[in-house]
């Protein structure tokens, strides 16, 4: 019971190490493209972390996060709720067109409410490999090495400041390698991970 209460803390930790990441590979392309939906996307990311967390079984887990996007997609570009007549013929309509212009290889074609899925689908994506970096691979660096550039790129070449957003990386990057460090030092060894080594009372 104490073994996977200990590991349920450790993914809490790494996940919302992960979100404060994430969070700061948003930050400059909502300013730059102004979408204007920050937190739509961080609960988005927030939903697929704690469906993770939970170990919710995958069609259920698949099921809610595609009724988030449906019911948001629905919401921001048509102004009516998914289960409004209006809003579930909207989105009808839109699969519609968006179906037939893939067909078509008409991609200049595709709406931008299928652009904001396939955004969706690419944070969906993010969320479920950069766990398995942390807990399978007990890696950070590549991924750290990636949003430093990316932040630093984007301070360089656009109006967006990247300041404070590289020293957050930076910080929580070091906080994560220095535990990724400590957990693979424990596994060589074959020792276990006392917490209250490391409680202050």
């Amino acid at each position: 019971m104490r073994l996977k209460l200990g590991q349920t803390i450790e993914q809490v930790f790494y996940y919302a190490v992960l979100f404060l990441i994430l969070r700061e590979w948003l930050k400059p392309i909502i300013e730059l493209t102004s979408m204007n939906y920050l937190n739509v996307f961080l609960a988005f990311i927030a939903i697929c972390f704690l469906l993770n967390v939970l170990q919710i079984n995958f069609i259920v887990s698949a099921s809610v996060k595609l009724l988030f996007m449906a019911i948001t997609v629905t919401r921001i570009y048509s102004g009516f709720w998914l289960w409004s007549g209006e809003g579930f013929s909207f989105l009808i309509d839109d699969i519609r067109i968006n179906f037939g212009a893939l067909l078509g290889f008409d991609f200049a074609g595709i709406t931008n409410p299928f652009r904001t899925v396939l955004f969706f689908v690419l944070l969906w994506m993010l969320a479920y490999l950069m766990p398995y970096w942390l807990t399978v691979r007990m890696s950070i660096f590549y991924f750290l090495v990636l949003t430093i550039f990316f932040i630093a790129t984007l301070n360089t070449f656009t109006a967006y400041d990247g300041t404070s957003g590289i020293v957050m990386v930076l910080m929580l990057g070091l906080l994560v390698s220095a535990v990724l460090y400590l957990k693979r030092m424990l596994f060589q060894t074959g020792e276990s991970l006392n917490l209250k080594q490391f409680m202050l009372f």
